[in-house]
């Protein structure tokens, strides 16, 4: 069982040490975080948790921050941290990575200035305690990479080339070995061929197979003549828009350094061997004995972590800076969102069942008395509006794979927004639900039985209890929020010809479906965000 930390130093100066053999879980103080919070806790003489909280969240924030800052709030969030990727794994069994593996992901993320900063630069701590933000940002952090590598295992050689972005193949291949130096700019030839690859590939599936074969000998040679091509002639061959910076970069780099097919082939087997070890990234396991608890001779946890060579889990663009990225960002979500405001009450709630409740297209179309393609072109208004924007922003033409990967990242987006606004009324809905109607040890009996995943009849024994009881309040307080979230979806729902609303009763998995997203909501919440 995770031992709970009292101590107002130990919560920002310690992190946790799993020991895989014997599931033994012990604190490790960070000797160099130790320090600096002592000297910075004689100037301030606080013992007020929210206080340091905001302190150091503020400090992380300055032009010029301050380089433990956001060390002090990893060490803050690794509780939050721990049972998050605990819930992770254990949910989904074929996502191949382990709790610790999890957890090492979202500490690069905290450890990491840069990353950090991402990661906070919207909290805002009137809205909420910064436990149920970082769960919520670092859910989707892990969500997208275990996403990225389940995705990217289903294509062949040649689907994989072609469904990677530019920033994705270009972590792949650094974090491959694969770098620019002084006289040999390896890094650039490989994203090269890459680019070529996806210009002058026509895509063709194997005989009796649905996944795109690799190419033949004469595309192997039309790419390679493409690749040289492009060498001698950038100035004619390649805009200057800004998609195309990175590309304009490379040209300048190779300068005429021209290559036959086999060496293209060459280079973009290379490129599938980096994005293969990418997707199945081998994580140092959190469980290596890092030194005896609290030694000073020792090297710390932070140092360990930060030494070694970690791979970016988010795609950047180092070609443009951060707040353009961010702009771009705000961008899409605002022509989504005013897209979305701008549809009738009717096919808003269509988008609502369909990503928030996975909901099937064909049952919305029975329960709104409407054709299926009707159903289905709710989303592609909103998608025309992302396509339009994108092709008038970077003056080009969008071809059918980029389409498609729009669409799905739309897809993703949708589902993250209505499942988190469910999410979020569930989590209201359950703070008023223990604090008004059940027992005062409900959020102890939620908190053992869902996140420390320990069996009823454990539980009842720990709180002596009966389970009979147990299971009542449990099954109460899922009631209650169950009846929240329907309330929530029939809210704003047509009129049948008769006059009456259409209930979900006309959608046959809508009740099946509300009730598995309540126990999935009780499965991943971290409880103790609730405590006072």
């Amino acid at each position: 069982m995770l031992a709970k930390r009292i101590k107002l130093i130990d919560k920002l100066t310690t992190f946790l040490y799993v020991d895989s053999h014997n599931s033994r879980i012990t604190w490790l103080r960070d000797r160099k975080l130790f320090h600096h919070f002592q000297e910075h806790y004689s100037l301030k003489q606080k013992d007020n948790e929210e206080f340091w909280v905001e302190y150091w969240l503020e400090k992380s924030r300055h032009a010029n921050p301050n380089i433990f800052a956001h060390k002090h709030i990893a060490s803050y969030l690794e509780e939050t941290t721990y049972w998050l990727s605990e819930k992770l794994a254990k949910i989904d069994s074929q996502i191949n990575y382990s709790a610790q593996d999890l957890m090492q992901v979202a500490r690069i993320n905290l450890l990491n200035q840069e990353k950090f900063a991402r990661l906070f630069n919207k909290y805002d701590a009137t809205r909420g305690s910064i436990t149920k933000f970082a769960q919520y940002r670092l859910g989707t952090v892990l969500y997208d990479f275990i996403h990225i590598g389940q995705t990217k295992r289903k294509y062949s050689d040649a689907g994989l080339l072609r469904n990677v972005s530019y920033e994705f193949i270009k972590d792949a291949l650094s974090n491959f070995g694969i770098q620019n130096t002084e006289g040999n700019y390896k890094l650039s030839q490989h994203l090269f061929a890459w680019r070529c690859f996806n210009e002058i590939y026509k895509p063709r599936k194997e005989a009796g197979s649905q996944k795109l074969a690799w190419p033949n000998r004469e595309q192997l040679e039309a790419i390679a003549n493409r690749y040289n091509q492009l060498l001698a002639k950038p100035q004619e061959l390649i805009s200057n828009g800004k998609s195309n910076r990175w590309l304009r970069a490379c040209v300048t780099a190779l300068q005429q350094t021209t290559i036959n097919r086999e060496e293209l082939e060459e280079l973009l087997l290379i490129c599938v061997k980096a994005l293969r070890n990418n997707t199945s990234p081998t994580i140092d396991s959190l469980d290596r004995l890092l030194g005896t608890a609290f030694d000073d001779r020792q090297a710390t946890l932070i140092d360990t972590i930060e030494s070694q060579d970690l791979s970016n889990y988010y795609e950047d663009r180092e070609d443009e800076p951060d707040e353009l990225v961010n702009q771009e960002w705000n961008e899409i979500q605002t022509i989504i969102f005013n897209a979305y405001e701008q549809l009738p009450q009717a096919k808003k709630k269509m988008l609502q069942l369909e990503f928030g409740l996975d909901i099937t297209q064909g049952e919305i179309a029975n329960a709104f008395e409407v054709a299926q393609t009707t159903v289905s072109r709710v989303k592609n208004t909103l998608l025309k509006a992302v396509t339009s924007w994108s092709q008038e922003r970077y003056k080009l033409t969008l071809n059918p794979q980029q389409i498609r990967d729009i669409s799905n990242s739309l897809d993703s987006y949708l589902s993250r927004y209505f499942q988190s606004n469910f999410s979020e009324l569930l989590t209201g809905n359950f703070y008023r639900s223990i604090s008004h109607n059940f027992s005062a040890n409900t959020l102890e009996i939620f908190n053992l039985y869902y996140m420390q995943n320990l069996p009823l009849s454990q539980v009842a024994q720990s709180l002596n209890t009966p389970e009979s009881t147990l299971q009542e309040i449990i099954n109460g307080v899922k009631q209650q929020l169950y009846l929240k979230l329907s309330e929530e979806v029939q809210k704003d729902l047509p009129f049948s010809p008769e006059g009456l609303p259409i209930k979900l009763n006309a959608i046959a998995s809508a009740e099946r479906q509300i009730s598995t997203f309540v126990d999935r909501w009780l499965q991943k919440t971290i409880y103790t965000q609730f405590e006072n």
